[in-house]
């Protein structure tokens, strides 16, 4: 077992992915400051990593309100992808997107300055489940968001080209979202997992529930 500190306060993992060489990239955020990110790297002993970061560890702070997580991705060539949500000081929120480079430090050839972001709107509830990457190096991030009026909740599909600019070619905006109804009544739909199929389709499973407590896989 290892422990990793987040901060000065508490703070849990989200996700963590494995090197070839078998070290371990581990993502969390602190329970109490809820605008930090944390990015430890572990070597495969279980001792943090010196030549990442400060003594193993990065902390990422967004100037946001709240930065939270869904997934971490390694690139074939050691690039470390981070996706997860923000919420910014006006309560309007974003999918996001970000990359480092093998040494912990942000990759500024990757959209603006290293971070890709939706453009920021009104939701009561937004969450980043999926960070996948295809075969010819496109990011697929997958979400959830509910709408203001908290009765309708739609699964969010972004599609970024390799250097973090949206893919135009899925829906015109690199952005859709899905919805399913489950008799005509107002749904929560969660995507907790997706996958690329070899064709390039993309699956996606999870829970719907509508508000009569009615659930469908």
């Amino acid at each position: 077992t290892v422990l990793l500190s987040s901060s000065i306060t508490n703070g849990f993992g989200n996700a963590a992915a494995i090197l070839d060489n078998g070290s371990i990239v581990v993502v969390g955020k602190d329970y109490e400051n809820f605008d930090n990110i944390v990015v430890f790297r572990v070597l495969n002993n279980g001792s943090l990593d010196n030549a990442f970061g400060s003594n193993g560890r990065k902390l990422i702070n967004l100037g946001m309100q709240e930065s939270g997580l869904g997934s971490v991705l390694l690139q074939p060539d050691g690039k470390i992808l981070i996706g997860g949500y923000m919420i910014d000081q006006n309560g309007l929120s974003s999918f996001f997107c970000l990359r480092l480079l093998d040494n912990a430090a942000i990759d500024n050839n990757f959209a603006a300055n290293g971070i890709f972001k939706t453009p920021p709107v009104a939701v009561s509830f937004i969450e980043l489940y999926s960070l996948l990457l295809t075969p010819d190096h496109k990011i697929i991030l997958t979400g959830f968001v509910t709408n203001t009026s908290g009765i309708t909740g739609a699964v969010s599909v972004v599609k970024l080209l390799s250097n973090g600019s949206t893919d135009n070619s899925f829906n015109g905006t690199g952005l859709n979202f899905y919805y399913k109804s489950l008799h005509n009544d107002s749904t929560y739909v969660f995507p907790y997992a997706a996958a690329l199929h070899p064709d390039s389709s993309l699956y996606i499973t999870g829970e719907a529930y509508n508000l009569s407590n009615e659930q469908q896989p």
